[in-house]
């Protein structure tokens, strides 16, 4: 769950079996924490400690509080990929660098599978279904368009 500062209300993220919340540092974070813990408990589930961390994107100071997974402290982290997105405390430095390289592979695919067939005076025309079909998709996924 990432702590971060922020002027509107962001409500809690879910989907499927994922959530993410985001707050300020201090007392909306430990607010937070303890509506999603009390949420989950109260449907019966339950969160994977493994799996859920906290990021501080911003400057390092002291309000920024443990959080918790259950009774257990919530682990620090400095990056986390969630829906196919990277979060990271520094920026979004590495989502770019992990859309390029999705970019990369789906142009690899592509020609790969363009050398494999034989689609003669068409190949042209399918190498740019595949650019908007298989590229795009790739770069576009979680994005504002």
């Amino acid at each position: 769950m990432p702590c971060i500062s922020t002027t509107k209300p962001v409500p809690v993220l879910g989907m499927i079996d994922d959530a993410l919340g985001i707050s300020n540092c201090g007392e909306d974070s430990v607010e937070l924490n303890a509506l999603i813990n009390a949420t989950i408990e109260s449907k019966k589930l339950y969160f994977n400690k493994t799996k859920c961390h906290k990021i501080h994107i911003g400057p390092k100071h002291d309000e920024c509080p443990d959080l918790k997974v259950h009774d257990d402290t919530m682990e620090n982290s400095e990056k986390e990929k969630y829906l196919g997105d990277m979060i990271t405390a520094s920026g979004n430095d590495e989502n770019i660098k992990f859309k390029r390289k999705l970019g990369f592979q789906a142009i690899s695919d592509s020609m790969s599978i363009l050398k494999e067939l034989s689609t003669g005076s068409f190949n042209h025309g399918i190498g740019l279904i595949f650019r908007d079909s298989v590229l795009k998709s790739k770069l576009l996924l979680n994005s504002e368009v």
